[in-house]
């Protein structure tokens, strides 16, 4: 099948395995975009599909070198992702829904990237939502992060990784995929001059999290035009998917139906 253009962005036929969509309760009105960290896999957010309101679809990007496509070599490059992820979205989405993005950690990032395609091609996010994630800055190494270097962050992460360290199979299963995600996030860059993003920003960080602190991630703040909003909620950096999740949903929910409501009203 030949790639066709959607809104000035070329689809291409396979375009919608970038993107993983859960079934819903009831016909949605709105969708609610979700990005994983490093390493990670679309079914980090597998669990949140019955704990967000009935009328939100749940998509989930899926990076290539993990679960479903493991089989694939990872991706290279953060905006070559974002616009594989962006055309995705439109392949999927032929008519327009309001949506909503949530990226963590590396995700965030990527969510960034794709907010920005989507809006150029006429699509512009109701809100972007950012959790332990920072922008990248000039200082940031766009080196490969050697084998000490990759163990030792697992661990600053979590200190529970160490199982993943200490296990030589499970690590090397790991290793990979998350190293390639480390290099093409340092490899990132925002030029400078590029356009803000016009859209509301809700930035969260948690309070115990030593990688990406409220510091790094509040300097998003630069990067929009719309309203900013900080949360510094309890936990450390995967706080949306352990100690403070209810506390994420609740925000995630109260954004989701902020957003129906002014659909409505509109």
């Amino acid at each position: 099948m030949r790639p066709e253009r959607v809104n000035n962005m070329t689809i291409a036929a396979d375009s919608a395995s970038w993107l993983t969509e859960w079934p819903t309760r009831i016909a949605p009105m709105t969708d609610l975009i979700c990005f994983p960290g490093a390493g990670a896999g679309a079914s980090a957010f597998r669990p949140w599909v019955n704990r967000l309101p009935a009328f939100t679809a749940v998509l989930a990007c899926q990076l290539p070198g993990r679960e479903n496509r493991i089989g694939e070599p990872p991706a290279s490059s953060l905006a070559g992702a974002a616009d594989e992820v962006a055309a995705a979205y439109l392949a999927i989405r032929r008519s327009s829904r309001p949506f909503i993005l949530f990226g963590h950690s590396m995700g965030g990032a990527l969510a960034f990237e794709v907010a920005r395609r989507l809006a150029a091609a006429g699509r512009v996010a109701s809100a972007v939502m950012l959790s332990a994630s920072a922008p990248p800055t000039p200082a940031r190494k766009a080196t490969a992060i050697d084998d000490a270097a990759l163990r030792d962050l697992l661990i600053g992460y979590d200190p529970d990784n160490r199982r993943i360290t200490g296990n030589e199979e499970l690590y090397a299963a790991l290793a990979p995929v998350l190293s390639s995600d480390i290099a093409m996030l340092r490899r990132h860059e925002i030029p400078p001059g590029t356009p803000l993003l016009n859209v509301s920003a809700h930035l969260m960080s948690g309070s115990d999290d030593a990688i990406v602190p409220g510091v790094s991630v509040t300097r998003w703040a630069a990067f929009f035009a719309g309203a900013i909003n900080h949360y510094e909620i309890a936990g450390g950096h995967f706080f949306p998917f352990r100690e403070s999740q209810d506390h994420v949903l609740a925000l995630t929910t109260e954004l989701l139906r902020e957003t129906v409501a002014r659909r409505t009203r509109g």
